[in-house]
C-alpha cells in the first residue's frame, strides 16, 4: 500500500469511503437497539474497523519492501510469502522484538497503574498528596513514551505496511470489544483489568499508525487524520519540542550531513576512476567492470547481498564474484551545536514580510492585502497601546477610595433604614461578608477582595508579613517582564542577524538564503523593529502598572495572560489572513547564523538579569506596596470601631437617635431571627427548616389590608396593651373568643415560644420562667396573667403597658390594691429580688455593661452602691433616693420599665396624704362609707354592719364601710405613718437615736439630707 501509487491510492479511499457508507446505512439500525451514547459508538468504532479489515486483506504488498539484514549479513526473507501468523510468530523470536514488546507490556501496566493511583478514588482512599500522584503520572507517561519510540522503530523496520494495518485494525478491535465488555461489567476490579487491557492495545494501534503512515509516504495532515484525538497524538510523541530554533539546527545538520556522505562517495568515485585507468591500460581483460563488485556502495541495498571477500563468495551458489575492496574513508559524527555560532531563523510574523516582498512571484491582489494587513496590524497594536497607557483604562488612584468608604461609613452604614429582618446593621453585614445584601455590593466585593488580596480575616486590619497578593502581583510582573524580555531579545537578536547580511543596491536570493539585502529593505526592517521595541516598551510599562493596581487576587493571572495576547496579534494575522504566497515565502527564508563570544555572552546574560531584577521590583516598591497600605486605610474606614448599631434622625426634636443591633457574627451563632424563621415557616417544608414543631408554619400575624399593615409595623408595645380587651391568657383564647380569633392572634404566642427557645410550646405554664426577661414583652402580652401582670405587689420590672402587661391587668392590679393594707411591706425575697435584677435591666437597656461594680467608666459603681443601700433600707430608702437616677424618673411613680413601687411601699411613697396620687393603692384613698347598700343585705347600714361584723371582713369593709371600720388614711394612726427607718451602714451613722443623741437632726433637717427623712421620729420631721 504505496500512497505514491495512483492505483493504491485509489484502492486506499474506496476502501475508507465503502467503509463510511456502510457505517452510516448501519447506524440507524443499531442506534434503535442501543441507546447509551457511548456504547453506540464503541458498536460503530468496531463495525468500521471490521470493514477496514476486511478491505485491507484486498491490497498488495508494499513494493520495494523488505526487512534488513539480520545477523551475519543473512539476508531474510521478504513478508510477501508469509503468512499472517508467520510474520508474527517470527517478530515474536526476535529477541531484539521480544525485550521491546515485554517494555511496551511492562510500560503500559505501568501507565494504567499510575492513572488508577493517581485517580480521585485512590487519593481519598491512601491521602496521596498532588504532588506524589503527579510523580507517578510523569514516571508513567515517560517510560511509556520511551518504549513506545523504541517500538516505532523496531515495528519499521520489522513488518511491511500491509501486515501493520492487519496487526493495528486487529489489535483496534480486541480494545473496542473489551472495552465494549468492562463498561457493562458491575465488579470494580475486572472492569479495571479489561480497561488496562484495552490501553495497552491501544499503545501497539498507535505505534502502528505512525508505521503506517510513514511507510505509505501519506501527507503530515494524514497522519494526524489516524488519530481520533489531538490528547491521543500528544501521549505517543510527546510535545512539540520542534520550535523554530530546533529546525534551523536540523537543517544546519542535515546540510552538513549531506555534504559528508557527497565528500565520501566524490573519494570512491576518484578510486574508481583511478582503478578504471588502470585495468584500461592493462589490456583487454581489464575491460571489463564488475559492476556488481566494484560499484556497490557500503550501506546499499545490494551490499547485503554481494559478497565483500572471496572467502564469503564460496558458500555461495552461481556465479557470484568477489567485490573489490575499496576505501571507504570514516566520516566522524558531527557535533551536536556549534556554542559559538546560534542559527537566527525569521519568525512567522508580519514584520518579516517586508524582507520578501518584491521576489514572492504573488499576485497584486496578494501584494496589496499584505500591505494591507500589515499596516492593519501595526494600528491594531497601536491602538491597543494607546488604550493600556491611558488613564481610563489604567484606573484613577486607588486612595480615592478612602473617602468613598469614610462617606459610605458616615451616612449608608449605620442608617436604621436598612437593617436586614434580624435587625443586624448593614455595617455590619457588609464587613463580615453577608452573601444576601441587595446593596452596597460594591462596597462588600471591594472588601471581599481587599480581604483575600491581604490575606486578612474580616475584623482584622493590620497585615503581619507578606500578603498573599503582594507576592502573587511580584510574580505576575516578574514573568510579564520574562515574557516581554524575551520579545526584547529576539528583537535585538534579529537586527543583529539582519546586519550580519551583506549590503547591496538590491537584495539578492539564493534559496531562501540572503546573498545581499538593499539599504531601503534594511532600513525599513530596522524601522518596524524600532517600531516593535517602542510596542515592547509601552506594553512593558503600562502591563505592569496595570497588574500592580489590579485589587483582585483572581484577576491578576487572567490580565497577565490578557496582556500577552496584544503580542501575539502579527503571528495571529500572519497565520490566518496573510496570503498564502507571501507566508511560503517567509517560510522559505534561511536562517542567519551569529556569532557568540564567551565575553558577549555573559555580558548579555548579566544585563538581561539585571534589568529583569530591576523592571520587577521597581513597581512592587513602587505601586504594590503603596497599594498594600492604601488597601489597609480603606479596610479600616469601611470596618473599624463599633458597627452594631444604627441610627435615625428625628427632625422635630432635631436629634440623632441611636439603637444597639445584633451583631452579624453572634446573628450566624444563634440561627435565623424570629422574622426569618416565620418567611421560612411558609417557603420552606419543616422538614428542610432548623425548627420543628406544629406551629412552624404560622409564625407571622397577617394583616386585614395595606392600611392595616402600615399601621402594623409601626405600633407600639403600649398601643398593642391598650388594644387588648381581656386579661386572659392564650391557653383561654378559643374558650372565650372562638376559633376566628383564636388562629389570627395564635402566631403572636408561637412567636413568644420561638424566642425563647421552645418552639413546641403548647400553654403559657411551659413558659412562666421566661416571664421576667427584658426581651418577653410579646409573651407578657399573650400570657399576662401567668406573668402576674394582675397583682399589684408581684415583681414590679415589666409590669407597665410598655412591657407587654395589658392596661386590662393593670387595672385589675389597681382594683386589687384595695384588698392590701396601706403601709409598707418589710424586706422581702421580692424586694430582694426586684433590687438585684436592676442593673442587668439597665444593661439590657441602655447595652452598657454594669456587670463589673469596680469600673468608674460606666458608672457601675453607683448602680451597684444603690442596689445595696436600698436592699438594706428598704422601703424608707425610696424616701432618701426618689429617682431612679438613669431614667430621672421617680421610682414611686414607675417608667416604662417598671411599674410603681408605691403598691410596696405606700408609706414611703407618700400616700397617706389627703389628695392621694394616682399610682397609690386603693386602699390608700381618702374614703366614707357607702350610702346604699344592696337590697339583699339585710341591713341599711354601716351601723348595722359594724354591729353584724363586717369590719372582721377586709374586703366587704373597704367596699361598703371604710369610713366606719376606721380603715381610711384619715383615722390610721399617727405611728404607722412616722417611723424611724435603719441608716445604712454606709452612713457610719449608727442608729436614729445616736443621730438624735448627737444633735444632728437640725443639720440635717437643714441641709435636706435623706437621714433626717429616714430618721422621721427621732428627728421630729413628721408626726
Amino acid at each position: 500500500m504505496d500512497m505514491t501509487d495512483e492505483g493504491d491510492r485509489t484502492t486506499f479511499f474506496g476502501i475508507i469511503a465503502a467503509a463510511t457508507i456502510l457505517q452510516s446505512a448501519v447506524a440507524p439500525t443499531v442506534g434503535e437497539v442501543v441507546t447509551d451514547p457511548a456504547t453506540l459508538l464503541d458498536f460503530m468504532v468496531f463495525f468500521k474497523l471490521i470493514a477496514v479489515l476486511v478491505a485491507i486483506f484486498l491490497l498488495p504488498e508494499s513494493k520495494g519492501f523488505s526487512l534488513r539484514a539480520g545477523a551475519g549479513g543473512v539476508a531474510p526473507e521478504t513478508t510477501s510469502d508469509m503468512s499472517y501468523w508467520e510474520c508474527c510468530k517470527r517478530l515474536v523470536q526476535d529477541p531484539t522484538s521480544r525485550t521491546v514488546l515485554i517494555l511496551v507490556l511492562v510500560s503500559s501496566a505501568v501507565t494504567r497503574g499510575t492513572a488508577d493511583v493517581s485517580g480521585q478514588y485512590n487519593k481519598n482512599v491512601f491521602g496521596m498528596t498532588s504532588r506524589l500522584r503527579a510523580t507517578f503520572t510523569l514516571i508513567g507517561v515517560a517510560s511509556g513514551l520511551f518504549c513506545n519510540l523504541v517500538l516505532l522503530k523496531l515495528m519499521k523496520t520489522r513488518l511491511s505496511t500491509k501486515r501493520q494495518v492487519l496487526i493495528s485494525m486487529s489489535a483496534g478491535m480486541v480494545s473496542v470489544f473489551l472495552n465494549l465488555v468492562a463498561r457493562s461489567l458491575g465488579p470494580l476490579y475486572v472492569a479495571t483489568a479489561l480497561t488496562g487491557l484495552t490501553s495497552l492495545l491501544g499503545t501497539f494501534v498507535n505505534v502502528l499508525k505512525v508505521n503506517v503512515a510513514q511507510t505509505s509516504g501519506m501527507p503530515a495532515g494524514a497522519v494526524v487524520g489516524l488519530f481520533e484525538s489531538a490528547s491521543e497524538l500528544m501521549a505517543l510523541v510527546g510535545p512539540p519540542f520542534f520550535t523554530a530554533k530546533k529546525m534551523a539546527a536540523l537543517e544546519r545538520r542535515m546540510r552538513e550531513e549531506i555534504h559528508g556522505q557527497l565528500s565520501s562517495l566524490w573519494l570512491r568515485l576518484q578510486i574508481v576512476e583511478e582503478k578504471m585507468m588502470i585495468e584500461t591500460a592493462a589490456g583487454p581483460e581489464a575491460d571489463r567492470i564488475d559492476v556488481a563488485g566494484d560499484l556497490v556502495l557500503p550501506g546499499s541495498a545490494m551490499s547485503a547481498v554481494v559478497p565483500s571477500t572471496v572467502a564469503d563468495a564460496k558458500g555461495r551458489k552461481g556465479d557470484i564474484a568477489a567485490r573489490t575492496p575499496v576505501f571507504e574513508p570514516h566520516v566522524g559524527e558531527m557535533e551536536e551545536e556549534d556554542q559559538d555560532e546560534e542559527p537566527i531563523p525569521f519568525a512567522e510574523t508580519v514584520w518579516n514580510v517586508v524582507l520578501v516582498l518584491g521576489s514572492t512571484g504573488a499576485g497584486w491582489i496578494d501584494l496589496c492585502l499584505t500591505m494591507l494587513l500589515a499596516v492593519g496590524s501595526i494600528m491594531l497594536q497601536f491602538l491597543f497601546v494607546f488604550v493600556l497607557v491611558s488613564e481610563e483604562f489604567l484606573g484613577g488612584n486607588f486612595g480615592a477610595e478612602i473617602a468613598a468608604a469614610r462617606t459610605w461609613r458616615a451616612s449608608i452604614a449605620h442608617d436604621a433604614k436598612y437593617r436586614d429582618l434580624s435587625g443586624t446593621s448593614l455595617a455590619s453585614r457588609v464587613c463580615n461578608g453577608d452573601g444576601s445584601l441587595i446593596q452596597s455590593n460594591e462596597q462588600a466585593n471591594l472588601l471581599a477582595d481587599i480581604n483575600s488580596f491581604l490575606g486578612l480575616p474580616s475584623q482584622e486590619f493590620a497585615v503581619s508579613g507578606l500578603a498573599p497578593g503582594m507576592i502573587l502581583s511580584g510574580l505576575c510582573m516578574f514573568l510579564w517582564c520574562m515574557y516581554l524580555c524575551r520579545e526584547f531579545r529576539t528583537i535585538w537578536i534579529s537586527i543583529e542577524a539582519i546586519l550580519q547580511i551583506p549590503r547591496a543596491r538590491k537584495t539578492v536570493f539564493s534559496n531562501g538564503r540572503f546573498v545581499a539585502i538593499s539599504y531601503f529593505r534594511l532600513g525599513v526592517y530596522l524601522m518596524l523593529r524600532l517600531y516593535r521595541a517602542s510596542i515592547t516598551a509601552c506594553l512593558l510599562w503600562a502591563g505592569q502598572q496595570w497588574l500592580a493596581k489590579t485589587k483582585s487576587i483572581t484577576d491578576l493571572i487572567l490580565n497577565a495572560s490578557a496582556l500577552g495576547t496584544i503580542l501575539e496579534i502579527d503571528e495571529l494575522v500572519f497565520a490566518s489572513l496573510l496570503p498564502k504566497k507571501i507566508q511560503a515565502a517567509v517560510y522559505s527564508l534561511e536562517a542567519v547564523k551569529v556569532r557568540y563570544t564567551k565575553a558577549k555572552s555573559q555580558l548579555e546574560g548579566s544585563l538581561i538579569f539585571l534589568g529583569v531584577v530591576a523592571v520587577t521590583l521597581t513597581p512592587i516598591f513602587v505601586w504594590v506596596i503603596p497599594l498594600v497600605d492604601m488597601m489597609q486605610r480603606v479596610k479600616v474606614e469601611f470596618c473599624f470601631g463599633a458597627q452594631n448599631f444604627v441610627v435615625a434622625y428625628n427632625q422635630d426634636s432635631q436629634t440623632t437617635v441611636g439603637l444597639a443591633t445584633p451583631s452579624f457574627a453572634v446573628r450566624s451563632e444563634n440561627g435565623l431571627s424570629l422574622s426569618e424563621r416565620a418567611v421560612l415557616g411558609h417557603t420552606v417544608p419543616t422538614a428542610e427548616s432548623t425548627f420543628v414543631g406544629p406551629y412552624d408554619w404560622n409564625l407571622i400575624y397577617f394583616s386585614d389590608d395595606p392600611d392595616s399593615f402600615a399601621q402594623d409595623t409601626v405600633i407600639s408595645q403600649a398601643s398593642v396593651s391598650a388594644q387588648t380587651t381581656a386579661c386572659l391568657d392564650a391557653d383561654n383564647w378559643l374558650r372565650r373568643y372562638g376559633p376566628v380569633f383564636t388562629e389570627r392572634h395564635m402566631p403572636r404566642f408561637h412567636a413568644a415560644a420561638a424566642m425563647i427557645g421552645r418552639d413546641n410550646a403548647t400553654s403559657c405554664a411551659e413558659l412562666a420562667d421566661k416571664c421576667d426577661d427584658f426581651d418577653s414583652r410579646v409573651l407578657r402580652s399573650v400570657c399576662p396573667r401567668t406573668c402576674d401582670c394582675h397583682l399589684p405587689q408581684a415583681n414590679q420590672w415589666f409590669k407597665v403597658p410598655a412591657q407587654g402587661c395589658p392596661d386590662v391587668c393593670r387595672e385589675e392590679a389597681a382594683t386589687r390594691s384595695q384588698d392590701i393594707q396601706c403601709r409598707d411591706s418589710p424586706v422581702g425575697e421580692d424586694w430582694l429580688s426586684f433590687w438585684d435584677s436592676y442593673p442587668d435591666v439597665m444593661q439590657e437597656h441602655l447595652g452598657v455593661n454594669f456587670s463589673d461594680p469596680n469600673n468608674p467608666v460606666t458608672g457601675a459603681e453607683f448602680v451597684h452602691g444603690i442596689v445595696g443601700f436600698m436592699k438594706t433600707a428598704g422601703c424608707p430608702g425610696l424616701m432618701s433616693v426618689q429617682e431612679e437616677p438613669i431614667t430621672r424618673t421617680p421610682w414611686c411613680q414607675g417608667n416604662q420599665l417598671s411599674a410603681s413601687l408605691a403598691y410596696i411601699c405606700p408609706v414611703s411613697c407618700g400616700c397617706l396624704v389627703e389628695n392621694v396620687p394616682d399610682y397609690c393603692p386603693r386602699s390608700c384613698k381618702a374614703c366614707g362609707d357607702v350610702a346604699n347598700f344592696p337590697a339583699n343585705a339585710n341591713m341599711a347600714s354601716c351601723v348595722e354592719a359594724k354591729q353584724l361584723g363586717i369590719c372582721g371582713i377586709p374586703e366587704d369593709a373597704a367596699k361598703y364601710c371604710a369610713d366606719t371600720c376606721g380603715i381610711c388614711n384619715g383615722t390610721s394612726s399617727a405611728s404607722t405613718v412616722c417611723p424611724d427607718g435603719p441608716l445604712p451602714a454606709v452612713f457610719g451613722l449608727g442608729s436614729c437615736a445616736d443621730v438624735q443623741a448627737a444633735g444632728w437632726c437640725p443639720l440635717l433637717s437643714f441641709l435636706e439630707s435623706s437621714v433626717s427623712l429616714i430618721c422621721g421620729r427621732s428627728c421630729g420631721t413628721c408626726t
